[in-house]
């Protein structure tokens, strides 16, 4: 068989799926062989789950063969039927967690491809290229596995997209990957609700930009649970089929800014206070809160929006004149509602105060009884 080359190009999709293609180049003295034996080799050791393109180029015939969006067990089956060889393999094994980056995951690939099936001679070597590509969400970084160093990756100039790992004259050749898969948080959504002026909630709701596998859903649900359970009961935590997963946090202003502070590594500064006469039919409350979730998310974003909403008891009303902010907020987001505030952020952060007007509940209600009395 008179073999030109073999080109190896693998993508490296979200959800732990992959793309792979074999692209053999064969002489065109070998087209007789090809139309007798080798089709009817690849019929025989390769399944329907693949797809298989030929075409005459200039200089020679190309085999494409394809198997696209599966898991590394079916990739390391086609790898080992094509190549009539066990040493041709792909292992992906688990890394250990980054504490520090909550939502990226680690793994390792590790493949070794044998070529001697398809070479004539024992000292025969096949010319030889792997390449990469991988969606936004990973970090890959190819090594030897029996050497010192790195590959040194380098832009392909002949498939667009992927990197060159490693190109030569080989008949046995092998890489590991280390594997970063970072999940990107596509927005936040906080709630802040007053009960009374003592008695708070805070919902606090994260979106991934793409769907988590169902072991990385468990992983993220057991690494939050950690921490919740830190809260003494005043925390809860809910997943939301892999889209993201939603932190409720309930208790005194007091108690608010301790959980935020354990569970999302930042001081958390929600505070109230009355000013006025409280004799008066109203008087003023001024609020503040200040929230950061750069520490939390170390690693895991690039441009994520913070929604933000602040309810406030309902006899209270909003100055519109009154509002401060450090925050980024995106323009024609900010609204009021009477006692309720919102606004979107580009951040992570959002630092804000605010004046409201409350009506004095409890003078209402002693007139009241007094008008019935009378």
């Amino acid at each position: 068989m008179d073999l030109s080359g073999i080109d190896i190009l693998t993508t490296f999709h979200s959800g732990n799926l992959y793309d792979r293609e074999y692209i053999l180049k064969f002489s065109y003295d070998s087209q007789d062989m090809l139309e007798n034996q080798f089709k009817d080799y690849l019929n025989q050791k390769l399944e329907d789950n693949y797809t298989i393109d030929w075409e005459n180029e200039e200089d020679f015939i190309t085999c494409k063969i394809e198997l696209l969006n599966t898991g590394y067990k079916e990739q390391a089956n086609l790898l080992t039927k094509l190549f009539s060889s066990e040493k041709s393999m792909i292992y992906v094994s688990k890394m250990s967690e980054r504490e520090t980056e909550n939502f990226t995951f680690g793994m390792k690939w590790s493949e070794s491809i044998d070529l001697k099936s398809l070479t004539t001679s024992k000292d025969e070597t096949i010319p030889f290229a792997y390449f990469i590509r991988w969606d936004d969400e990973y970090s890959i970084k190819p090594t030897r596995p029996n050497e010192k160093g790195d590959y040194q990756m380098q832009e392909s100039s002949k498939y667009e997209g992927y990197k060159l790992v490693s190109s030569g004259q080989v008949k046995e050749w092998s890489v590991e990957c280390d594997i970063n898969h970072t999940y990107h948080i596509e927005s936040i959504d906080v709630v802040t609700t007053f009960i009374d002026f003592t008695e708070v909630t805070r919902d606090i709701s994260f979106k991934f930009a793409s769907s988590l596998s169902e072991s990385e859903q468990k992983e993220i649900k057991s690494r939050m649970d950690a921490l919740i359970e830190l809260c003494n009961g005043r925390a809860s935590l809910q997943m939301e089929n892999g889209e993201g997963f939603l932190v409720q946090l309930r208790g005194t202003k007091e108690q608010l800014n301790e959980d935020f502070e354990t569970i999302f590594k930042e001081e958390g500064k929600l505070e109230s206070r009355e000013t006025g006469d409280f004799r008066d039919w109203s008087h003023d409350c001024v609020y503040t809160d200040q929230l950061s979730f750069k520490k939390f998310l170390t690693g895991s974003t690039t441009s994520t929006v913070l929604n933000y909403k602040l309810q406030l008891p309902s006899k209270n009303k909003i100055y519109e004149d009154s509002i401060s902010s450090t925050a980024n907020v995106k323009e024609g987001s900010q609204e009021i509602d009477g006692s309720v505030y919102s606004c979107s952020v580009n951040g992570l952060d959002i630092h804000l105060t605010l004046k409201a007007e409350k009506t004095n509940v409890n003078l209402l209600m002693i007139l009241g009884g007094l008008f019935l009395f009378y």
